[in-house]
């Protein structure tokens, strides 16, 4: 009887210890991945002095070869704030409107990267006729909170 009381005790001790460090674990993991990630949006992203310029001067490099020198446009964020997933690049999701000297326009979403505090990368550039013609192409790209959103935009 007694090595049966000895033998609960320790099933139950190591059930109970493997219980803590699961909890301990999951706790853990969640607080030290945000943390990695604010780490990597802290160190991707501009200033906020520098943030737009530099935002306008990589759209502008970005749409010159192909809309030409005097380019317009204006932009909106399709959702507030970065999007950090974990270790990778800082994005942010924008509705682009742009015009060139020939009066051509051209609407798209646009996917940026933040990267070392001075430049983002243009690392998708979907216009909006591919949106109407081809909407599944979005759901490769965009966050699915943001598809709607630009499905709508697409369709003004």
């Amino acid at each position: 009887m007694r090595a049966r009381t000895y033998w609960s005790f320790f099933v139950g001790v190591l059930l109970a210890s493997g219980l803590v460090f699961c909890i301990y674990y999951v706790w853990f993991r969640a607080f030290s991945l945000s943390d990695v990630a604010e780490s990597h949006i802290q160190g991707n992203v501009p200033s906020a002095q520098d943030f737009r310029p530099f935002l306008i001067r990589d759209l502008t490099s970005y749409l010159k070869p192909k809309y030409g020198d005097k380019v317009t446009f204006d932009y909106e964020f399709l959702r507030e704030g970065p999007t950090q997933t974990g270790i990778g690049f800082t994005y942010f999701y924008l509705w682009l409107d742009a015009t060139n000297s020939d009066r051509t326009t051209v609407q798209a979403a646009v996917e940026v990267a933040a990267i070392d505090k001075k430049q983002f990368k243009i690392t998708a550039f979907v216009p909006r006729e591919d949106i109407t013609s081809h909407p599944e192409v979005l759901h490769e790209i965009f966050p699915e909170r943001l598809i709607q959103t630009i499905l709508e935009k697409a369709k003004k």
